[in-house]
């Protein structure tokens, strides 16, 4: 994994397990890869890595059954396996749309500053039946970030 979870990481991950809650937020920690212990978690309904450097999700993510939010915004994903409730980067979501259902996507974070046209944006928005989560973001420095508009269903 190359980092060791932090003891609020531990601590989220020992609640899902005794059953005490069924959402995990494991952002910010540095991740290369999707802990170990996360896979059994059975009862886990949310997965939030957000703000990692995730590349890749293992499609044996599908073991958590009763997943229904993988938030996975702020990582340089290339791959993730076609699964309901995915929250994206705008980026990782064009990277990998081909291989996703659209009704799939639960959420969008688009960067204000990002690469990507309103010619662009808007159609594959548009092309989302189930998207409920749209965050924009404005980068004020290369670490500070601040929601500018964040609509949620």
């Amino acid at each position: 994994m190359g980092t060791e979870l932090s003891y609020k990481a531990r601590k989220a991950i020992e609640e899902v397990r005794q059953g005490s809650s069924t959402s995990l937020s494991l952002g910010n920690e540095n991740l290369e890869e999707i802990p170990e212990e996360g896979f059994g978690l059975s009862q886990l309904e949310t997965l939030e890595l957000i703000a990692n450097r995730l590349r890749v999700v293992p499609k044996r993510i599908r073991v958590l059954s009763k997943l229904r939010r993988l938030g996975l915004t702020r990582n340089p994903i290339q791959d993730v396996p076609d699964i309901p409730g995915l929250i994206l980067s705008v980026d990782a979501y064009f990277r990998c749309r081909k291989s996703l259902t659209p009704a799939h996507i639960l959420g969008l974070e688009i960067a204000a500053d990002g690469d990507f046209s309103a010619f662009e944006l808007l159609p594959a928005i548009a092309a989302l039946p189930r998207l409920r989560e749209l965050t924009i973001r404005q980068f004020v420095s290369q670490q500070a970030v601040r929601p500018v508009l964040e609509v949620i269903d």
